[in-house]
Order: structure tokens, then sequence, then C-alpha cells
């Protein structure tokens, strides 16, 4: 039973509690007083009831020196890398001014022209015959009579529609320059007026301004031109010269779909010119403005412009703001529902999408934009056969609704293509300034969608749908998506800030191509992290009602109720990360440090802006049969960084069972809490009472403390190069910013580098190779790849040329460019060879991943504290991926060759005389090398695997050392029994904190008779085994050896070796990495100081039990546990399997 009162005063009280940690020294008593009494007396100075960590008579805090020095280094390394990605924008803003003020000086000279350039065809004000005319006879319903009314100088048409579908007839509609167009639908944004105009044999001049509440449709056959001083103000507008029938605008503009065949619903677009040779066009000139108007709310969507003929051509302003931009041209053309409807949901286009049709022998399919298309969290989309991109296409994107952009032609049209023009801008940007946010399970449920949508893309991009691509993609990021039976090409210029410049910031270009993807230099593709969003330090703040399900770890807390309905500050930074599927739970977990709360679900439901989403590196994948990159190309992967700003964190404090009180981080799962703050307690044994009495006030309640600002980096992106044939020598920006406290390794498990702690490492950008899907990698080309001296030769081949002789089905690499990249990552998978014959460097924590039949190691291969990993199995992505054995000639070989060293070791760092080097203590331990084959496995003599540790010293933690990493040499992988295992190398995996662990596995035909089981387990290392122990008592006859040199053992099929001796040991049981120390070094380490011994039988026994009236003989001294007070309490240490493994501490 619990007694809480409050009011009375508080004080502190011993209590015998097992729980407790043990009685400190009285030096640490005086010291602890003092320190309580300094606290006690910045408590009074300050004036408030939590503790503030303040210096005395500051008005902050004055971090160290060197910790100072520390933040500012990178806070300009933040600020420098800022400045490199703000380089794109600046590029993207100078380009958007200019075409601005080409828009402006147009409409400007256009205002009060009586005719459109290039016509001489004059256009009358208001309804006059060569202006407005209906065609009465033709057919007018759902809308009264126009009227006209003028004005000074302004002349006014109005149509009062009467019906949700008007269907209007015109002899011409051409709109004079000081003509307005107002079609009154009575604020129905889903009003639709069509204007058929007859064939008269020329286009309709819009000169002037058109407006409605709802949708306008022109139709046209002979073209639209809108002039350079008009203005369009609609809920949606269709401007095309392809027909549509009144069955079909009763019906929606959709196209019907009969099996596989669909219907057009927009057909005949380029018909009426007689000799079909170029098509009706529709033309928008510089200085015209066409936009939709906004919505209403955020649940509603914007308007949609679409033009459609056998020519679009865009000069002018096209504004969409949450709704879609559609330039297409064709014959015929079928359209469907996009995204977010039960028809399509497998679309990556928010709105319609378009397939333009061809018939034999046309001409038509030309789109081009010179102007300006803008769509805030919208989509635009141009499609056609020739797609030229000279303007701008800007799209923006946030949380809730993402932007994207298409540019399109059918993947089986050889005479299709796609060019960016030199100066062109093409880009989807974050709204850094919106106020949008959404909780990270709306994230996860986005990407879970994603994974759903990329397994059945297929089943929609059939048909004439074929124009969609079919890489992956992910609904919570931006796209650029782009797709061509023929060519793709992004055009340079003669500087950087002269090409083409393609972005969406931590979002995804995904490019399709039947032909050649070129990339030109100059030119720019880049979906780098957003590295300018800053956040308050109060973000890391996050409030906790404490209810049960906070407390399912910690029963004795959810019974007593003490803590119920509290709330609680944590410290989301300190939190400890358990992922999914970690002991059978579905979701990940977050447990504050002691594990006393679990706060995931609060977690979760935090709000993020776009600009967190952002951070992390987007994905660059080109598909094609030969992708060619220039030298000056660029192709930025980076990671983007958050910025914290300095203030004050919070974090709530626990009154624990002695009186004290524990911070939140502090506060262990195993211990009973009895409220916040400060406060009393009186135990009564007798009664089994426990009276609890604490402040009214909430003294002692939180802790608040400032800290200074800092940055938190975060991870780079990927480039994808899904291709046989790959000549590539842009350059590849894959930097990340690592902030000042980032030092944790990466955990395992984790692949979304957003879902990373803001103490864990970034890891910089990826490279692949192979053939990938909208899954994944789901097949490999048969391409020769080689790392090794190659000379350039891109810089005298132009987009249309033939390939240098040798070239076809090649990836060759030079290794200085690609050491000079900086990359985290580099996969690389053929069915035909891999050579690395010049040495590969990698950023630390680097992983190298190689897939061939045929891997020939010839030259070093660096990622410290990083992996390398090489076989021939192949396994494909997707649900019914099957691993495969890949084979050349009936061989498969991987080999490690004379002179080659895979360096895989741990960093050694000197945070204590580098503040800068904090960022390699994430690398203090050794990496992991993987060698595998279904054949050979060979490391020859004079080649090295080394996978040492590093080393560590800290400010607060001294020295610290690194573990050994792993080593695996696999040959005969399936066991086929045809395969062999050669080491005549050195590998080495020393460790200051414990050596690595190898396990070296083979076929031996003469084990043919025995299981494969049996043959599995036998070792091969002979060179081991050659060097005898020069010690007393040599290893092979001790259960370890006392040579520190040696702790590091060799195991294979649950036997071990010694490192030096190479002799079996006694001891099976222990693995490599449970190796112990050494008798000298068990000697010397200190005991815990509740430990006291040895006591009879040569066993120690625990001062605590002896304090509370139990003596146990057999407490573990190694363990540095204790056994429980309760009588019959028998703690899992004492177990008697827990004594024969601890035989060394309780004596034999």
């Amino acid at each position: 039973m619990q007694v809480h009162r409050h009011g009375s005063r508080p004080r502190r009280v011993c209590s015998p509690d097992p729980q407790l940690p043990p009685l400190v020294t009285s030096r640490r008593v005086v010291r602890r007083a003092l320190l309580a009494g300094t606290s006690a007396l910045a408590l009074a100075l300050t004036g408030v009831e939590g503790a503030v960590a303040r210096p005395l008579g500051a008005g902050s805090v004055s971090a160290p020196l060197t910790a100072v020095n520390h933040a500012v280094a990178n806070a300009q390394q933040a600020v420098q890398a800022a400045r490199q990605a703000q380089q794109s924008l600046n590029r993207a803003t100078q380009a958007l001014q200019a075409i601005r003020s080409l828009q402006d000086a147009a409409r400007a000279t256009a205002q009060g022209v009586p005719h459109a350039a290039g016509l001489n065809l004059n256009v009358p004000n208001g309804l006059t015959p060569g202006g407005l005319m209906p065609d009465m006879a033709a057919g007018w319903s759902g809308a009264n009579a126009p009227t006209e009314a003028a004005s000074g100088g302004q002349t006014v048409v109005g149509i009062q529609q009467t019906a949700p579908r008007a269907i209007l007839n015109w002899q011409t509609f051409n709109v004079g320059a000081q003509t307005t167009v107002n079609f009154n639908q009575q604020g129905n944004s889903d009003w639709v007026a069509l204007n058929r105009i007859m064939a008269s044999g020329a286009p309709s001049q819009i000169l002037g301004a058109i407006k409605a509440d709802g949708q306008v449709y022109l139709i046209n056959p002979n073209g639209i031109i809108f002039g350079g001083g008009s203005q369009i103000n609609v809920g949606a507008l269709i401007a095309s010269t392809a027909k549509i029938t009144n069955d079909q605008f009763l019906r929606g503009i959709y196209s019907t779909q009969a099996g596989s065949t669909w219907t057009p619903s927009f057909t005949d677009a380029a018909a009426l010119l007689g000799n079909g040779t170029s098509g009706g066009v529709v033309s928008v000139e510089a200085g015209a403005q066409i936009a939709t108007h906004a919505p209403a709310s955020v649940t509603s969507g914007g308007g949609f412009v679409l033009l459609m003929g056998g020519q679009v051509v865009n000069a002018g302003a096209i504004t969409t703001p949450n709704g879609q931009t559609q330039l297409a041209a064709g014959d015929d053309f079928v359209l469907r529902r996009a995204y977010g409807t039960d028809a399509n949901q497998y679309s990556t286009t928010r709105g319609n999408e378009i397939a333009p049709l061809f018939r034999g022998g046309s001409l038509a399919g030309l789109v081009r934009n010179d102007g300006m298309v803008f769509s805030a969290q919208g989509d635009i989309t141009l499609a056609g056969r020739t797609i030229e991109q000279n303007g701008a296409l800007v799209a923006s994107t946030s949380v809730n609704t993402r932007g994207t952009i298409h540019l399109l032609n059918s993947v089986t049209d050889t005479r299709g293509s796609v060019t960016l023009g030199a100066g062109s801008v093409t880009t989807v940007i974050p709204e850094l300034e919106s106020d949008e946010a959404a909780l990270n399970s709306q994230r996860d449920a986005l990407i879970a969608a994603s994974a759903t949508a990329n397994q059945q893309r297929s089943l929609s991009v059939t048909g004439p749908f074929d124009n969609l691509s079919l890489l992956a993609d992910r609904l919570d990021q931006s796209r650029i998506e782009i797709v061509t039976g023929g060519n793709v090409i992004f055009k340079g210029g003669a500087s950087q800030q002269a090409g083409s410049l393609t972005m969406a910031q931590g979002g995804q270009v995904a490019v399709s191509a039947g032909g050649r993807i070129f990339t030109e230099s100059g030119a720019t593709i880049d979906v780098s992290g957003v590295r300018d969003v800053s956040l308050a330090m109060s973000a890391n703040n996050l409030m906790v009602n404490i209810q049960g399900n906070e407390l399912r770890d910690s029963p004795q807390n959810r019974d007593n109720g003490a803590l119920k309905n509290a709330d609680v500050w944590v410290d989301i930074r300190d939190l400890i990360h358990v992922p999914s599927g970690t002991g059978g739970y579905e979701g990940d977990r977050y447990y504050t440090p002691g594990g006393l709360l679990e706060v995931g679900g609060y977690l979760a439901n935090t709000p993020h802006k776009i600009g967190e989403w952002s951070a992390v590196g987007g994905a660059i994948t080109l598909s094609a049969p030969e992708v060619v990159a220039q030298g000056g190309s660029v192709f930025d992967i980076s990671g983007g960084a958050v910025r914290y700003e300095a203030g004050y964190i919070r974090t709530t404090n626990f009154l624990g069972p002695d009186g004290r009180l524990y911070n939140i981080n502090d506060a262990r799962a195993d211990m009973t809490f009895y409220g916040l703050g400060q406060g009393f307690i009186r135990k009564h044994e007798r009664w089994n009472v426990t009276e609890v009495w604490t402040s009214p006030f909430g003294k002692g309640r939180e802790s608040v403390r400032w800290e200074e600002g800092y940055t938190v980096g975060r991870d780079a992106g990927r480039l994808i190069l899904s291709t046989p044939t790959a000549i590539f020598e842009g350059d590849i920006l894959a930097d990340v910013v690592q902030g000042e406290r980032q030092s944790s390794a990466r955990p395992d498990g984790i692949t979304d580098g957003y879902k990373l702690t803001q103490n864990t490492i970034a890891r910089a950008g990826t490279l692949a190779l192979g053939q990938y899907t909208a899954v994944g990698l789901t097949n490999l080309y048969t391409t020769d790849v080689r790392i090794g001296d190659i000379a350039g030769v891109t810089a005298a081949l132009a987009s249309a040329d033939a390939l240098p002789d040798g070239r076809a089905n090649t990836a060759w690499f030079d290794a200085d460019y690609l050491n000079a990249q900086g990359l985290g990552g580099l996969e690389l998978g053929t069915r035909g060879a891999i050579a690395i014959d010049a040495p590969l460097t990698l950023a630390n924590g680097g992983s190298v991943k190689l897939i061939a039949p045929v891997i020939d190691i010839k030259a070093d291969v660096t990622a410290r504290s990083g992996s390398v990993n090489a076989t021939n199995l192949f396994t494909a992505a997707g649900p019914s991926g099957s691993q495969v054995a890949l084979v050349v000639n009936g061989g498969a070989t991987v080999a490690l060759r004379d002179g080659a060293v895979i360096d895989v070791r741990g960093a050694w760092t000197n945070a204590v005389a580098d503040a800068d080097d904090r960022n390699g203590l994430a690398f203090r331990d050794g990496g992991s090398v993987s060698l595998q084959s279904t054949r050979d496995v060979t490391i020859e003599e004079g080649a090295q695997i080394d996978a040492s540790s590093g080393a560590s010293i800290e400010v607060k933690s001294g020295f610290k050392g690194g573990k050994g990493g792993n080593v695996s040499l696999l040959a005969d992988a399936l066991g086929a029994g045809n395969g062999r295992l050669t080491l005549n190398g050195a590998v080495r995996g020393y460790g200051a904190a414990g050596g690595g662990r190898i396990r070296t596995d083979h076929y031996h035909r003469r084990d043919a008779r025995r299981s494969r089981s049996q043959s599995r387990q036998h070792a091969v290392s002979h060179r081991l085994r050659a060097i005898r122990c020069d010690r007393p008592q040599g290893c092979h006859r001790r259960r370890w050896c006392g040579d520190r040199r040696h702790d590091a053992e060799l195991s294979h099929g649950g036997r071990r070796l010694c490192r030096r001796d190479g002799r079996r040991s006694i001891d099976r049981a222990r693995t490599l990495d449970r190796t112990p120390l050494s008798a000298e070094r068990r000697r010397r380490s200190p005991r815990p100081a509740y430990w006291r011994g040895p006591a009879a039988a040569g066993r120690y026994q625990c001062i605590r039990c002896r304090r509370h009236g139990e003596r146990r003989p057999h407490c573990c001294a190694r363990c540095g546990h204790h056994c429980r007070s309760r009588p019959g309490d028998q703690a899992a240490e004492h177990r008697p399997a827990h004594r024969r493994r601890h035989t060394e501490c309780v004596g034999r």
C-alpha cells in the first residue's frame, strides 16, 4: 500500500531497498554535498523551481574552448556545404529571373497589338465578325446567348451558363486585345463550357482575357494561339486542336477501355491540314499568362491546364497551383485518371495521365517549352514524340502533396527523343517556408504504399501508357520522370552555369531511354539533400503522458500507479531505438536510456516538415542500353543537414525509492518510482504501507539546461546506372556533412537514413551498376567491369556519335576518378567479369559489393571500418527473387592476387588533440570482408585481408579500443563438391578490445562420403598450423593463450584455433567473439567496488548480500552482478550453467 501526501517539507531518508546502488566513500559524499550546495545556490540565484544548468554569474553556459571551436568549425563546414548546394538553387533562381524578364518585356510589347506574332490578321474587339461570332444554328445549349458591354475602352462579353455542362458553337472565337470573355458559371468550379470553333482555316487568336469560375474547353482544329498580351484565369482550361464528341464530353474527358484496348477521347489533332505534314498547333506566345484558381482549402485540389495538338509550343507563363499542367502533341489522345483513384493506384502522377497516339507517317508530336510553367504541389507533364525543354518547369513539394515533373514519350517509339536544352531549369523545390507538417507514421505509410505500387506498376504501364516509367518510386519524395524510346540528352554549356539543370532536392530523377542517355559537360542532375533546414532546440523535446502502454516493460511502476497520467519531458536524442522485428515485435520501439518508458507512439505522432524529409539525399536512376556522361557533367547526390538553433532542453526527474531524484535518462525499468520531483518516503514494513510526501510546487520536477546550436548531417543518396554500357566520366558529388555530435556507428538493419539518431554518423553517396526495375536489382547485364587506369574518351564524343571501339558492353571506371568522388558505397553487378587493377578507396564506413562469376582483385581496396563483399551468388530483388550462381564457361572465381590488400581496419582517433576528429569515433571497430563463391576462392601468397580494429582517445572516457572485424572465406558455397579454398595470404583481425572472427569453409573431395554438414566444417588453414607457439604451456594445451596478441582466434566448425599457434583448443564451447581475457589481464582488471573476497573454496561473495543478512557463496566476481536479497530468489547469473561458464571466477 502506498499513501501519497503533499504539502509537507521534503527531506531525504536512507532506505534499505535492495535496488539501491552501493554506498559511496566519504570523499565522494563530501564532493557530492559540495556540488549539491552549489546547485542550491545556483537555483536560488536563478529564481526558478527547475534546476537550470547555468554557471554562476553568467547569463549563459560557456562551453570549453575546444568544444566551442569544434562547434564553430562544424558550423562553417555546414555553411560551406550549404553554399555548394545553394549553387543549384542560385542557378534556378537566376534562370527564372531571366525568363521572367523576357516575359515582362514580351508582354509589354504585345499590349495593344491587334494580332498574334507572325499573323497579320487583326482581331477586333467584342461580338463582331472576325472576333467573337457564335454559331447559334450549329447548336447552343446550357448557356444563354452572349452579351456585350463596353466601358472605358474595354469590352466585356458575358456568357451566363445555366447548366453544369454547356456546349457552345462558334464561327470564330478570336478575343481582341481589349476584350474580356467572362463565363459566369455561378461559382461552381466543376461546371464546364465546351467551345467548339468551326473549321474556318484560321487559328483562334486569344489576345485579351478569359475568366471563368469553372472549366473552359476551346476546340479548334485549325489551331489556337494565346498572344503575348493574353491573360487567362479559369478553374481549368483545355485548348486543343483534337476533336471531342458531344457524347464523350457528356461522359467526361477520360477514355474508355475494353480489355487491353483504349478508345481515345480526343481525336484528329492533325487531320485538317490536308497534307498531314505538320498538324494543328497550340501556341502560347511569350508574355501570355494562363493561370488556374488556387484551391479553396488544403483538402481540395487545384485546376489543370491541358494543351493538345499536332504541335504544342509554350513560350509564355502557365501557373497551376496544387494542380496540373499538361502539354501533349500527337494525332489522338488517351486520358485516364492518375494516382489517388481506385482505377489507378500505381501511378507516379497526381492528376491525369495522357498518352498521345501517332498514325502512320505522322509528323506530329513536337512539344517545346521555351517559357515558364509553375505548379506548386502539383504535376507538370510534357508528352509527345519530340520533347524539347528549353525553359523553366518548376514544381514544389510538401509533406502533404509531392510535386512531380514528367517528360514522356512511348518507350517503343524509336523516333522519340527528350532534350533538356542549355540553360533550361527542370526542378521540384521543397517548400521550406510552408507550415504543413506530417507524422512519421504518414511517411512510413507512403513508403509502404510505394513498395506495393512498385511490385504492381507493370500492370498499369501497358498499351498506350507505355510512356510511363517502370523504375522504382517513393511517394514521400518528389520526382522527375523522363521516358523515351529514343535518346535523352542533357545539354551542357561553356560553364556549369550555362548547362541544363535538372533538380529534385531530396527527391528522385528517374530516366529511362530505349537508346542512349547522354549528359554533356556543364549539365547538372541534382538530388542532393536540403542543407539550409533550421529547427529550434525545443524540437528535441517530447512531452509524454505516462500510461500503462509506456510502462509495459516496467510492471512494478505500471501496477503501483504513481506515475500514471504524469506529463514528463523526454530528450529524443537519448532514446534507444529497437528496430522492427527485434524479438518478434512489429514496429520500431524507442526507449528512454534506462528502459523505463517506451515512447514510440508519441514519437510517431510528432509532426515534421518537408525540410526534415528532404535533408536526406535522393536517387538518380539512369536506365538505357547506353549511358554516357561527359567530364564536367555533375551528378549531385550529396547529403543535407539540419541545423538546431541554441535553446533550452527540459527533462523530468523521478522520485526514487531512496528519496533521491533520478533523471529520466537514468531511470531504470527495474526500479520503483513514487512520483515526480523532490519528496519524502516512509515505509512501514509491518503494515506494508509506504507514505510519500511530495512538494505541491513541483520542486525538482524538471531539469532545464541551455545548449548551443549544432548541425546534424544526413545521408547522401544513390546514383544507379541500369545499363550494360556505361562510359561515365561525370563528377559525382557524394559528400556528407558530419555534425559535431555525430560519433556513433551505424546500427545494423536500418537502411532508411531518415530514422537514424542525431548521433549516428552520416553515410556518403553510393554508385550502383546493374539491371534495376521498380522493385530494385532484378537482373544483371553481361558487362565487362573494370576499375583501373582508364583514359577519358567522352570529350570528343557527341550525343549522336557511335561508341569508341571496344566500349560496347563495358563499364570501365578510372580508379583515381572514383577515389576522388568520396563514395560511401560501390555496388557493381554483372554476368561478365569484375577486375580491380588499381587501388580503390571509399570513405570511412564505406561498403563495396561485387557480384560476378569472375572477380579479380589485383590492387588494394580500402574502406576503413567498412565492408567488402564479393560473390558469384545473385539474388534478384522482389518477393519471388531466387538465388542464382553465376558462372562463365563453367567456372567461377573470387581471387585476391599477390600484393593486393583488402583494408577494412578501424580508425585511430584522438579527439583530445583534435576535436574535429570526433567523427572518427564511429569507425573504431574493424569492418567485415566476405569472399564467397560456388567454385573457387583464392588468396594468393603476398595478399592480405586486414580487419583489425582501431581505437580512440576521448575527453571523458579516455582510451577506448575497438573490436576486430569479421572475415568470411567460403568456397563451394552450395556444397556441390567442385570448389576449393586456397589460402596462402595473410588474414588479420586484431582488436584492442577483442579480436575478430574468421570463418573458412570449403568442400573436400575426399570427404564426399561424409554428410554435407560434416564436410563443410572441415578446416583448411594449413599455413596457420605451421607456426608453433613459443610460450610456455603452448596454446594447444590451454583454454586460451596468455599472450594478448593471441587473444583473437580463428573459428571454424565450432573449433577454436589460437591466432598464432593455429592448433585446436580444448574448449570448443567458446566462440571467437567471446574470447576471454588472458589470466594476466584478468588479474589487472579492477573488480567492482561491491565485491570482496576471496571467500571459502576460492570463491567470491557479494557484499550486498552479506549486508542484507544473506550469504551466497556462488556470486560471480567477473560478471559484475550481485544476487538478490529476497529468500529463495536465485538470479540467472548464479545458476549452474553460469557457474560452469565462469569457473575461472568461482573456483574449480
